[in-house]
């Protein structure tokens, strides 16, 4: 409807609430109050349908006709709906069963990546072990080798000093023939004859 404004009792309505108060009464925009002669002989001129609405507005049941007419057209607009909610369940169902494919897919990737990973850790951990143990073997092979190098050194030492007594017994006693020499070759630790 347009621009229009439409006031009852200095209240703001609409045209339908206006027909529906007029309906009660039996006056409509086509109710008839007083009939003239000309619209009397219409009247029982007229076909059957137009009696009937004559009588029916007469009557006063012009209201529920129309209000029987808007509940249909309600009724209509509701199943044309009902049809537009029906096509957008049908359409989204067909899109929700490969999200669903691919959320179980998703699911299953997390549950075997988080399977892999604790995989790979287990490795890692495993790996790290079996090199701590190498280094520890390694470690115990050193020492094993400083001591047996700290040991052969001290026993070059000794040897070296036991070859070097064996030296100063051997010279000493030409060392006492010398005579002079020998306080002083002694206090020299006999160096200049090894």
């Amino acid at each position: 409807m347009g621009d229009s404004e439409i006031y009852l009792n200095d209240s703001r309505c609409r045209i339908k609430d206006i027909y529906q108060l007029f309906a009660d009464t039996g006056i409509g925009h086509d109710g008839m109050s007083i009939i003239g002669q000309n619209r009397l002989n219409d009247i029982l001129d007229s076909r059957p349908e137009d009696r009937r609405v004559f009588f029916e507005e007469t009557a006063g049941i012009t209201k529920y006709r129309t209000r029987k007419q808007e509940a249909l057209r309600k009724l209509r607009d509701n199943d044309a709906d009902l049809v537009r909610l029906s096509d957008i369940m049908h359409a989204q169902a067909a899109e929700l069963q490969p999200l669903s494919q691919q959320a179980e897919k998703t699911k299953q990737f997390r549950a075997l990546d988080s399977e892999r990973r604790s995989y790979q850790l287990t490795a890692l951990v495993q790996q790290h072990e079996s090199l701590q143990k190498e280094q520890e073997s390694a470690d115990r092979e050193l020492h094993v080798h400083e001591e047996a190098e700290i040991r052969a050194m001290q026993e070059r030492k000794e040897k070296r000093r036991s070859e070097d007594c064996a030296r100063r017994e051997k010279w000493l006693p030409l060392i006492s023939v010398w005579g002079t020499g020998t306080k002083r070759a002694q206090s020299c630790n006999l160096s200049w004859i090894i």
